[in-house]
C-alpha cells in the first residue's frame, strides 16, 4: 500500500467523522497483535490526556522457517537449511481521539510516533558449516491511524481496536507498515 493511498484513506475517515471529542479512559492495558514486516505481539499501555492520549508499546516477534527448497530425483521435497529472525522494541504514539459517525463507543484516532528496536537474523545450511548472521538497531518515525470500539458503552471494561502504522526507518531506512488488532482492559 502506498503512502498516497494511506493519506487518502485518512482524509476519507476524517471527512466522515464528527468533530466532537470521544471519551478517553485514564488507563488501558492489553495486547496488540500485528502483522506485516514486524509480526509478533506488543504489550500495550494507553494513558488518557483529556481528549487525547499516549500509547506505549513493548513489542517482540520471532520467526523460523525452512530455507532453500529442492527436490530429489524422486520428486521428494527437501530443505537445505533454516532461517530465523527476531525483533524486540519499544514504540510510542501521541493520538488525537474522536467520535466516529455519532455511534456511542465507536471512535477513531490518529497521531505521530517513534520507536527503537533491536533485530537479528541467522541462516544456516544443512550438511555444511556455512552460517550467516546479522543484527542491528533500528530507529523509526511515522504515524498511526485506527478505529476502536469501547465496550464500556455496553458495561464491559474492554477496548477493541484495529489500526495501521506506517513508519520510516532512520537514517535512510525503508518504509514499513502493518495492521494490528488491540484488546485492552480499561481502568
Amino acid at each position: 500500500m502506498s503512502i498516497k493511498r494511506i493519506v487518502c484513506a485518512a482524509v476519507a475517515v476524517l471527512s466522515l467523522s464528527v468533530a466532537a471529542d470521544a471519551k478517553v479512559h485514564s488507563n488501558a492495558l492489553g495486547l496488540r497483535f500485528g502483522g506485516g514486516s514486524l509480526s509478533g505481539a506488543e504489550l500495550n499501555y494507553q494513558k488518557g490526556l483529556r481528549a487525547n492520549r499516549l500509547e506505549l508499546g513493548a513489542s517482540w516477534g520471532f520467526e523460523s522457517h525452512p530455507q532453500h527448497l529442492w527436490y530429489d530425483n524422486n520428486g521428494a521435497p527437501h530443505y537445505s537449511g533454516k532461517y530465523n529472525t527476531m525483533h524486540i522494541g519499544v514504540i510510542g504514539f501521541y493520538q488525537w481521539h474522536f467520535n466516529l459517525a455519532d455511534v456511542n463507543g465507536l471512535n477513531w484516532y490518529v497521531g505521530p510516533g517513534a520507536g527503537v528496536g533491536f533485530w537479528s537474523w541467522h541462516r544456516e545450511y544443512a550438511g555444511t558449516s556455512y552460517k550467516e548472521d546479522d543484527s542491528g538497531v533500528d530507529i523509526n518515525a511515522g504515524g498511526q491511524i485506527g478505529i476502536e470500539y469501547d465496550l464500556n458503552a455496553v458495561k464491559v471494561p474492554l477496548l477493541l481496536s484495529l489500526d495501521l502504522r506506517a513508519m520510516l526507518g532512520l537514517p535512510g531506512g525503508g518504509i514499513w507498515y502493518h495492521a494490528g488488532l488491540g484488546v485492552r482492559y480499561t481502568f
